[in-house]
């Protein structure tokens, strides 16, 4: 039973680094690596545009300014190490305040979004950045 079990192992692993060199995402259907997509939708005030830089270790997304309540999106695959992390620089003019807020933030970190698998949602708001769907949970303030 142990042989089966390593030789079942065997297999998988194969299989998996095979799908990883050759380009081929799924194997008889099932997915070994599906892409991550993170949308950041603007929420700040109406005619108050974002500005948000992205980056992880390998890749950076550059600099984009997305108007009120349009969403910005990028997808990638986990790395095998299960380490990815996105952070992102995001700032907007205040124009109550007169004043740019800005600040840096961890958009997505493998370890504590691994529930948002597929598709994770982050709003920008005046007080904050919010994680989640239908239940928006504030998970960053802004600066001071």
């Amino acid at each position: 039973m142990e042989r089966r079990l390593r030789q079942l192992a065997v297999v998988i692993v194969a299989a998996a680094l095979t799908a990883k060199l050759g380009g081929i995402s799924s194997v008889s259907g099932f997915k070994f690596n599906p892409k991550t997509h993170v949308y950041v939708t603007n929420s700040l005030p109406k005619d108050t545009n974002m500005v948000i830089h992205c980056k992880s270790k390998d890749d950076d997304l550059g600099e984009h300014s997305i108007p009120y309540n349009q969403t910005y999106t990028w997808s990638f695959h986990l790395n095998y190490s299960r380490s990815t992390l996105f952070w992102c620089r995001i700032g907007y003019w205040d124009a109550k305040a007169g004043r740019v807020v800005q600040g840096s933030f961890k958009m997505y970190e493998f370890v504590r979004d691994f529930g948002c698998t597929l598709h994770c949602f982050r709003f920008v708001q005046t007080d904050g950045i919010y994680f989640g769907k239908d239940r928006k949970v504030l998970k960053y303030q802004w600066p001071s």
